[in-house]
């Protein structure tokens, strides 16, 4: 069996002066927004890469509420330009972050330069990545934290995912590469009120993770459409001191604990199988505000006879899978995923290699709710046209 090679790597993609921040605001519209007015903490790039010999794989993880498809395939094509070799996988997500530079435009939007330098520094850590490859071990473990996320459409009582799954990389020469954390919510504890760029409480998790391990933590989100902190659900219009960054503090380091509690007993192997399967799903665009928007040249992504071509990737890592999500799905759609899925050890990697927004079982869909969730996304079948399309799990 082929031995794991692994390299892992970070850049600070703060914006050096104030922009305006995502997630909250009338959408698409130029009043309403948040400009930030400082920084409380530097959002990241962070990337793992992995190598058997004959496959490459460059998994980054941006602190942004969402980038656009072109976005990601030109951090993409600039990685490859600068290692000088086609033949790397690279996969780019964001973690959803709700106090970041707004890169989808929804918000205000970013000056170009900044694009730019997002651009180079997310290409830059997986050049960094490949180019500090060295013979490693993997291993895979699995958690809970419970009574820290909520599902917003069902707040009391409503399907949460309360697992986190756990992948340990180590150099067989000594010390931790990386430990990449995969669980589903979005990052949003830090609510309307404030204008500082932060990370959230990834921030803190990361923190935690890399003082008592070192290396370089990664977290990548799931299904976690539907699920958020319990402080934004209890305290959605940030009225009741609960959107805080004591708060947010409190939930990274929960998070945290969990996953170092659960690496004591990780067992690591030099030997890897790894395997990539990725498919380009195309789906239809039902949502007419979506064509609207197509139309005024205010969303600008194409269509394909009509259809939005999205990617996904299915990847065999040992007794691990992951499956890529490009967009926000639901919880549910998370767990059927899951259900089908080979391994012991099962991650979905929410928001990676595209963002269609979000993805809502069909049994769920209601327009009259005038929610965002039927608001922001391609249609009612966009999962049945998903699921038909995945690579073979």
């Amino acid at each position: 069996m082929p031995k794991l090679m692994a390299g892992a790597a970070k850049a600070i993609i703060t914006p050096d002066r104030n922009v305006y921040l995502a997630g909250y605001g009338t959408v698409f519209l130029p009043w309403g927004h948040r400009k930030s007015t400082g920084v409380h903490d530097d959002i990241y790039a962070r990337c793992l890469a992995l190598a058997d010999g004959q496959t490459t794989l460059a998994f980054v993880a941006l602190d942004f509420i969402s980038i656009y498809q072109s976005d990601m395939e030109a951090i993409r094509a600039r990685a490859l330009e600068k290692l000088g070799r086609q033949d790397v996988m690279v996969a780019v997500g964001t973690v959803h972050n709700h106090s970041a530079p707004d890169t989808t435009g929804a918000y205000g939007g970013v000056p170009r330069r900044y694009k730019q330098l997002i651009h180079e520094r997310a290409s830059d850590v997986v050049v960094e990545a490949v180019q500090g490859l060295v013979p490693a071990r993997i291993g895979f473990a699995s958690t809970k934290v419970e009574g820290i996320i909520k599902n917003v459409r069902q707040p009391e009582g409503g399907l949460v995912d309360e697992g986190v799954e756990v992948m340990l990389v180590e150099a067989e020469a000594g010390g931790t590469i990386a430990v990449l954390v995969n669980c589903s919510c979005h990052v949003d504890v830090l609510g309307k009120r404030n204008t500082l760029v932060t990370a959230d409480f990834p921030a803190y998790l990361r923190r935690d993770i890399e003082r008592e391990r070192g290396g370089t933590a990664i977290l990548f989100v799931g299904a976690q459409g539907d699920l958020y902190p319990r402080q934004a659900i209890e305290d959605p219009e940030d009225e009741k001191g609960l959107r805080t960054y004591e708060e947010a503090e409190k939930l990274g380091s929960s998070i945290a604990r969990a996953v170092l509690g659960t690496l004591a007993g990780v067992k690591t192997a030099s030997d890897v199988a790894l395997a990539v399967r990725v498919s380009y799903p195309e789906l239809p665009v039902e949502n007419r505000l979506f064509k609207i928007l197509r139309l005024l040249r205010i969303l600008r992504r194409p269509l394909h006879d009509g259809k939005a071509r999205s990617e996904t990737w299915v990847v065999d890592i040992n007794d691990a899978q992951v499956v890529t999500l490009p967009g926000q799905f639901f919880c549910k759609l998370g767990q059927e995923l899951k259900a089908q899925m080979k391994g012991t050890y099962k991650f979905l990697f929410g928001l990676t290699c595209d963002d269609i927004v979000y993805v809502v079982p069909p049994d769920e869909w209601d327009p009259k709710r005038k929610a965002e969730e039927e608001f922001l996304s391609l249609g009612v079948n966009t999962w049945p046209a998903f699921q038909e399309q995945l690579p073979p799990l």
